[in-house]
């Protein structure tokens, strides 16, 4: 008997980023990342598979830790279409920095703004 493992809902993101390495990079089944996790079998394959339909390439990890990160709201992260209020907001952010050149990138400046948007729809 495994115990008490966490639902989906229940994982935090340090988690998720640990059960999404370990079946991208490891030949582990769903059963052994549950047990090392202490995670439900179907909460973890639920996990990843969402992340690889919300992503623009589900072959990214830079891009499915991106769809992880927006897993704190319902639905797929948000497109910023271009000249929108929040593609306005972000262009004028990141020409304003005042530091001598320096930019931030725009997942960043996005988060100051707080527009939730998945790295690969600003990057």
């Amino acid at each position: 008997m495994m115990g008490h493992t966490s639902g989906a809902a229940e994982i935090p993101l340090e988690m998720h980023c640990a059960i999404l390495t370990l079946h991208l990079f490891t030949d582990k089944t769903w059963t052994e990342i549950s047990e090392c996790l202490h995670v439900h079998p179907d909460s973890a394959h639920h996990l990843c598979k969402r992340a690889k339909e919300y992503a623009s390439d589900p072959n990214d990890f830079r891009d499915l830790f991106a769809v992880l990160q927006s897993f704190d709201h319902l639905g797929p992260p948000e497109v910023i279409l271009e000249d929108s209020e929040k593609s306005l907001a972000l262009k004028s952010a990141s020409q304003d920095n005042g530091l001598r050149g320096y930019q931030k990138p725009f997942p960043q400046i996005a988060k100051e703004l707080g527009i939730q948007a998945a790295c690969s729809t600003i990057e």
